[in-house]
């Protein structure tokens, strides 16, 4: 079985392909109806399969085209329709002659089991059943000028009156009867008598004017000749209404009039006719009829392309993507609307054809509205108005886009606005806005970070070795102590901005999110104070994360402290986890994440609470609402920092005296939790080997070298990665190590060391950087990174474990 399918749409096309094909069936494709008439004329398919829009020639066109055509209207013809047409679209189409109309997306054992049934329809008829039912199809309503039948009415009637005097003064009117006959000769119509017998099939004509030779290409005399001339021209799919009107005529002696095609001798092709048709009647007994016959086809074909023009534009203006009205200017009144408006609106079509279209806007707005569509009948057009709302019958606000033209329908000028809801857009702007405000932040906070990690390197280093020449002064050694205690919070202060930028080297590994909660809420009292009561709901079940179990205690810990602040006077802090699926209805009200399923850590307090314009910053980076010297403003962004490096997302529901709840969702993982590791503390140990540092800082690169030292290594210093090729060419015979620093100016330290290892392949080296993330995206199989700043007891024991390795 060939299938022909006819859709502009290649991916609609791809998907019925599959499924024909997976049928065994033949299928050529056509992306418009003029295509597919030109595919069917050279080779016939066994069916047509088509949708309805489509450029150049849509299906409607289509299928009359395919029912016009005597080479192919006995093939069976589906439409295949989007989900959004109307019932006035299916029955348009089985109108047309269609066989089936089918919406998508269809399954596919139903989509063939229709086409097998119209299949089998098609070849269990014979020829004049479909003939008949092809005329049954044809065409949509014509369309005609009444004032001109009146007309045609008219001169009809004066004919039958002065036919009637003919007959009764013959003798007397000869010379009439001849100006007649040439007025009848000379007229554009086609005037004809018939004179019936017995059957109406069996009718005579006994005169036919001279006008059909123009319009029919045959001579008077051949219809005189041959009285069934006249039926076998007559296009066979209107033979059967043709004959039916007749016996209507003769049996009702009425007058009517009557539509068909007729084929022209030499082209062969079809007119268009209207034939008026008035009884002549004897002892009330039509014994022949009077005809009036007229070439309509350009009209027919202009009605035709009217009508189609007419059905594809009203199908436009109600499928529609954005809200279109017709407003009268004087009155402010909403005419006519389509279904989008009323989706868009919250009414019916008919309960905002009954409204003003101002009673859609806010009163602080329609003086704005009010002085535009005066603008739009003044200018013609209006284009791209922004900042007006829509009140929907809900109460909602709709933020709105409006464009607006003149139109003139019947003499009458009329506004034509087409309306946008762009309140998801200006969601999407302002969530971008945010977040390209947030990365430059971030980028801020990250080249902070890694700045202050330097100089923390020096003063961790340099405290370090004094802490080891005093160790037997105990009062010294105290404040050493005191120094270094310092510089762990100037490192906690780093790693919060690293957090916020994302920056931050985490470890992430399956742990139980119930278990790091039940650890840390040991500790919480200390710091919330004995006002606040603590309450914990765990989920019945282990929350298998993938974490940082440090930054997610972290997260606890930030989030307990901003509670005691909001209730001073005491109250309670819940913590609740629990598994939560998202889907796609929350993700249509919150962009940008995946379904899932997920732990829910909610963390919530009836403390003061904000309102929206707080609410709107508090991720921001050093925002604050604490006295000066009681909070950085880092806490909260430091967590949105934390949530989002683990693949997260963060909710704040809050009202000002109504407390706050922060939600925050943590993608479950269906792996295993593992034995922490237990590497075991000891004195580092010294060496002898020669190692190359890399430094562009020249404090850090100094306090290196003397750590090293220190503890017995030779050092050889560079002071960026250029330098260090060229030391490492010098010497490359004694340096076993190399300690590099990722970033650095002309040559980076991942950019040197691949240069050094092109010439010694087995060189071991050491990465240090205050970016941890730039190593693991760079990747390249680096092994060993120390994060600055860094302890000299932890750099002993990495230097010795790479060396030892």
């Amino acid at each position: 079985m060939k299938i022909l399918i006819v859709d502009d749409s290649d991916e609609s096309r791809v998907i019925l392909r599959n499924i024909l094909c997976a049928a065994e069936c033949a299928v050529e494709e056509a992306s418009n109806g003029i295509e597919a008439l030109k595919s069917a004329r050279q080779s016939p398919p066994d069916i047509f399969i088509s949708g309805i829009f489509m450029p150049e020639l849509d299906g409607f066109s289509l299928c009359q085209e395919v029912k016009k055509d005597g080479q192919l209207n006995k093939i069976p013809f589906v439409f295949y329709a989007d989900s959004h047409t109307a019932p006035e679209d299916e029955k348009l189409a089985m109108a047309l002659g269609a066989s089936r109309f089918i919406i998508k997306p269809a399954e596919p054992a139903e989509l063939l089991k229709n086409i097998k049934d119209v299949i089998r329809e098609f070849k269990g008829r014979e020829a004049h059943v479909l003939a008949a039912r092809s005329k049954e199809s044809d065409g949509a309503p014509v369309i005609y000028d009444e004032s001109l039948a009146i007309k045609l009415d008219q001169e009809l009637k004066e004919l039958v009156m002065k036919h009637r005097s003919l007959l009764e003064r013959e003798a007397a009117l000869r010379e009439s009867e001849e100006q007649f006959r040439l007025i009848v000769q000379n007229a554009d119509e086609i005037i004809y008598s018939v004179e019936i017998k017995n059957n109406p099939l069996e009718g005579r004509l006994s005169f036919v004017s001279n006008q059909i030779t123009n319009i029919l290409g045959y001579q008077p005399d051949e219809f005189i000749n041959d009285p069934s001339l006249w039926f076998h021209i007559i296009h066979p799919e209107d033979l059967q209404s043709v004959a039916d009107s007749t016996d209507k005529i003769i049996k009702n002696c009425k007058k009517a009039t009557r539509y068909y095609r007729i084929r022209h001798k030499d082209t062969g092709e079809y007119r268009h006719i209207e034939d008026m048709v008035v009884p002549l009647a004897a002892n009330n007994t039509v014994t022949g009829f009077l005809g009036m016959a007229r070439d309509i086809t350009e009209r027919k074909e202009l009605e035709d392309s009217l009508w189609q023009s007419e059905t594809r534009y009203r199908l436009l203006f109600e499928h529609a993507n954005d809200a279109i009205y017709l407003i009268a200017p004087e009155t402010e009144q909403i005419i006519d609307c389509n279904n989008k408006a009323a989706e868009m609106d919250g009414y019916t079509v008919e309960e905002l054809k009954n409204m003003k279209i101002t009673s859609l806007h806010p009163d602080n707005e329609l003086d704005v509205v009010r002085e535009r569509l005066k603008e739009v009948s003044q200018s013609g057009s209006v284009s791209c108005i922004s900042g007006l709302h829509h009140i929907r019958k809900d109460g909602v606000f709709v933020l709105i886009e409006v464009n607006a033209t003149m139109l003139e329908i019947g003499g009458k000028l009329f506004s034509l606005g087409i309306v946008r809801d762009i309140s998801e857009r200006k969601m999407l702007e302002d969530q971008l806005i945010h977040a390209q405000k947030m990365e430059a932040v971030g980028q801020l906070a990250g080249g902070i970070a890694h700045d202050f990690n330097n100089m923390l390197t020096a003063i961790i280093g340099y405290g370090n070795l004094l802490k080891m020449k005093l160790q037997d002064n105990g009062q010294h050694s105290h404040i050493i102590d005191q120094i270094l205690g310092i510089t762990d919070r100037g490192a906690s202060l780093v790693s919060n901005l690293l957090a916020f930028s994302r920056k931050q080297a985490v470890s992430l590994r399956p742990v139980n999110l119930n278990k790091i909660i039940e650890d840390a809420v040991r500790f919480l009292p200390k710091l919330t104070g004995e006002g606040i009561d603590i309450k914990i709901n765990l989920a019945g079940r282990d929350l298998i994360i993938m974490a940082d179990s440090v930054q997610i205690e972290q997260i606890l810990m930030n989030l307990a402290s901003n509670a005691r602040d909001a209730m001073p006077e005491g109250g309670v802090l819940s913590i609740k986890t629990e598994c939560v699926e998202i889907d796609s209805e929350l993700i249509k009200a919150r962009k940008n994440r995946r379904t899932g399923a997920y732990a829910l850590l909610s963390v919530s307090d009836g403390g003061t609470g904000m309102d929206e314009a707080i609410k709107g910053k508090i991720f921001e980076p050093f925002f604050t609402t604490k006295e000066v010297g009681k909070g950085t403003g880092l806490g909260l962004s430091m967590i949105y920092g934390i949530v989002k490096q683990h693949g997260g997302y963060i909710d704040v529901h809050s009202e000002l005296r109504n407390g706050s709840i922060f939600k925050i969702y943590l993608p479950l993982t269906k792996e295993t939790p593992g034995e922490k590791d237990r590497a075991e503390r000891s004195f580092p140990a010294g060496g002898r080997e020669t190692i190359l540092i890399a430094e562009d800082e020249h404090g850090v690169r100094k306090t290196l070298k003397i750590i090293l030292e220190e503890f017995g290594y030779k050092v050889i210093e560079a002071a960026d990665g250029a330098d260090a090729v060229k030391k490492f060419m010098d010497n490359r015979n004694n340096i076993q190590l190399l300690l590099f620093d990722v970033m650095m100016p002309k040559k980076n330290g991942i950019e040197a060391f691949e240069e050094i290892k092109n010439v010694a392949p087995d060189m071991k080296v050491i990465f240090t950087s205050g970016y941890a993330a730039k190593v693991a995206v760079a990747g390249r199989g680096l092994l060993h990174f120390i994060p600055k700043p860094v302890e000299p007891n932890d750099l002993m024991r990495k230097i010795r474990e790479v060396l030892d390795a």
